[in-house]
């Protein structure tokens, strides 16, 4: 064999096992983060989102069911410090907080890779109780592999097993 088709075989073998090695980095975080990948708007709309988008943010319209912002008949200020005892539970690093407009900042740092995302949580008065808002954003890169949504998603989760807790020891 000449040297040169050695060398360009070697090449395409590199970058070939660079690019599966990259590919198998992006499914595995997806993986990790355990996103609700059947569920609508179907799967690749989600995985468009997960690889293309850093921010996870509840809305009345998200065309993702689990980024609809979630209503507790709580008042606001029981609500805030049922919030307050989530974040801790979860672990995440209280960054800010104001009683008076009832938002709360947190910083989540990602278990694989250790990235910072920032938290901000809103309690909005609704009919018959309040809405809880979250917007979780990665501070680096274009995809964040749904660990924003995960950060959503532990926050409800976290915060509705607390109140039912709460609710049952009454």
């Amino acid at each position: 064999m000449y040297p040169q088709a050695v060398g360009g075989s070697l090449i395409s073998i590199l970058v070939t096992a660079l690019v599966i090695g990259i590919i198998g980095l992006g499914f595995g975080g997806l993986a990790l983060n355990h996103p609700p990948l059947g569920d609508p708007p179907g799967v690749w709309v989600r995985l468009a989102t997960y690889f293309g988008s850093h921010v996870a943010e509840t809305h009345e319209q998200s065309p993702f069911p689990e980024l609809r912002p979630r209503r507790y008949s709580l008042g606001p200020e029981p609500l805030y410090d049922a919030i307050l005892a989530a974040i801790r539970e979860l672990g995440w690093q209280l960054s800010g907080e104001d009683r008076r407009t009832f938002t709360i900042k947190a910083v989540v740092t990602t278990p694989l890779w250790r990235f910072k995302d920032d938290v901000e949580i809103g309690i909005k008065p609704a009919p018959q109780g309040n809405d809880v808002y979250i917007r979780s954003s990665s501070r680096i890169g274009k995809g964040d592999l749904a660990a924003n949504t995960r950060h959503v998603l532990d926050l409800y989760q976290t915060l509705d097993r607390r109140l039912r807790a709460q609710k049952g020891s009454k």
